[in-house]
């Protein structure tokens, strides 16, 4: 047994020897190294054994089973055999061939589900439905059901298109066609009836309905009048007769109706409306020039009612008690001008019309209070003899600008000439591009405790000291302290007081 992978004696010890046990030992360690390459049986049921791909061991299938033989079942089981994840091919009990692709064999009883044929040798249709494009088809012996154009290649009789409902081709010589809608049609005669029309010329046999008249009663020979403008003779009209609407029923006189453009009428003309575009003579008066629109004008001297004059021209002109002449309006009551009226007018001289009026008294102003011109001295002084104000108050004082503000405060031009008072928590911002050289503003600590002034000006000094605290810094406001902002310009102030 020289070469065997499992197992090899190595003779040690001989037959009928005494041995140690170390040599025994190591018989045992190759009969177990022998054993260790076989697969364990424990969780292999119903695998095969193979050897390992390195050819050094036996181990159980764990996918593919490469055969180098034919491989044969006995029994009447199925065989799976399983490509891949997901193909399955399953033989069937009975005998038969596997179909090919490069084969050739014969199908019976199978279904293809969309299958593409390519061009087919040979084949019967007979009971093969659905539709089909391209095909030709032999000599149809049951009934067809068309859905397209029938053609015809090599008959005598060819279709190309169809239109209209049916159960029947009209292909006979002398087809009965009823109510067929002919469209324009083209023919060398066609009878209608008891009516033939053929060469040009209609002829009826019986009474004729055209445009929805009946020629049933007619009198008189001749052609039918289609003419735009017939030719009549001896016609004679012997009731009355409408033209334009205009009846001649209760007419008088004699002549030719008036169509002229220009007639001579004698006597009245009564009319609802009546236009000339020529010139009129009423009562002696022509209407050569006459102008703009409404009743007549004939009196020397006629009364108007609310005329409008437009831009009218007179030597003088009278309304009620003043009079307009020479450019000078003289009015003897009082004026109304521009919706404002002379009544309780005082003063004398001109109305007040200048720019820059000059006036030399008290002036009373819209508001109820006066205004004394006299109060301007020689140097362009004012001299009040009352309290001056402005919108903030008299400018005597300085103005509380609103309540003690109790939360942090930031500083706005309206605050300019006013002090501002601080409860308690109030602090003051002081912002930057914001004020103006030479505003003022006073702020006064009205609490027990010391109060936060904040400096966002770029330049900000605390009087007295050379301490920038511009940019964010801060002073401090004492209890009760009162401190004064002097702004310099819109980036720079100076606060003096009790502030350190």
């Amino acid at each position: 047994m020289t070469g065997n992978p499992y197992y090899n004696p190595s003779g040690t010890p001989s037959t009928g020897s005494a041995g140690a046990s170390s040599p025994v030992r190591s018989e045992f360690t190759s009969i177990a190294a022998g054993f260790a390459l076989l697969p364990t049986l424990s969780g292999n049921g119903g695998q095969a054994v193979v050897v390992n791909a390195g050819g050094s061991a036996l181990t159980v299938t764990t996918g593919q089973l490469a055969l180098a033989g034919n491989f044969t079942t006995t029994g009447a089981y199925n065989t799976t055999l399983a490509q891949g994840a997901s193909v399955t091919l399953t033989l069937p009990t009975s005998n038969g061939t596997l179909a090919t692709l490069a084969g050739t064999e014969t199908l019976s009883n199978k279904t293809l589900s969309s299958p593409a044929l390519g061009t087919p040798v040979s084949g019967v249709l007979t009971n093969c439905t659905g539709t089909a494009s391209g095909l030709t088809a032999g000599n149809v012996t049951t009934n067809a059901n068309l859905t397209g154009v029938i053609t015809s290649v090599g008959n005598a009789t060819s279709i190309g298109s169809q239109t209209g409902t049916g159960n029947k081709f009209v292909v006979d010589t002398s087809p009965t066609l009823v109510t067929p809608a002919l469209g324009v049609a083209t023919a060398t005669s066609l009878a209608i009836g008891g009516a033939a029309l053929g060469g040009n010329g209609f002829a009826v046999t019986g009474h004729l309905l055209l445009e929805g008249v009946t020629s049933t009663g007619a009198t008189g020979t001749g052609n039918l009048v289609f003419s735009a403008s017939p030719t009549l003779s001896g016609t004679t009209i012997v009731s009355h007769l409408t033209v334009e609407g205009v009846t001649s029923s209760g007419a008088t006189g004699s002549g030719n109706i008036v169509f002229s453009a220009s007639p001579t009428l004698t006597g009245t003309l009564t009319a609802a409306t009546t236009s000339f575009s020529g010139h009129m003579t009423i009562e002696g008066v022509t209407s050569t020039g006459a102008q703009g629109s409404g009743a007549f004008v004939f009196a020397t001297s006629p009364t108007l009612l609310t005329p409008v004059f437009g831009v009218a021209t007179a030597t003088s002109l009278a309304i009620g008690g003043a009079t307009l002449g020479s450019n000078v309006l003289a009015v003897s009551g009082h004026l109304l001008l521009e919706g404002v009226t002379s009544t309780g007018a005082t003063g004398t001289t001109k109305l007040v019309f200048a720019d820059s009026p000059t006036f030399t008294t008290v002036i009373t102003l819209p508001d109820g209070s006066t205004w004394d011109a006299a109060g301007i001295d020689g140097a362009g002084d004012a001299v009040f003899t009352g309290a001056v104000s402005d919108t903030a108050g008299n400018v005597r004082s300085v103005i509380h600008s609103g309540v003690d503000k109790t939360t942090g405060y930031t500083l706005a031009t309206t605050d300019n000439g006013q002090y501002i008072s601080l409860g308690a928590s109030g602090a003051i911002t002081i912002p930057n591009s914001t004020f103006a050289d030479g505003n003022v503003i006073t702020i006064f600590n009205n609490t027990s405790s010391s109060a936060t002034i904040t400096c966002n000006t770029t330049t900000c000094y605390a009087a007295g000291v050379d301490s920038n605290k511009g940019g964010g810094g801060t002073l401090a406001l004492a209890t009760r302290g009162v401190a004064t902002v002097l702004f310099l310009s819109s980036t720079s102030c100076v606060v003096s007081g009790n502030v350190a």
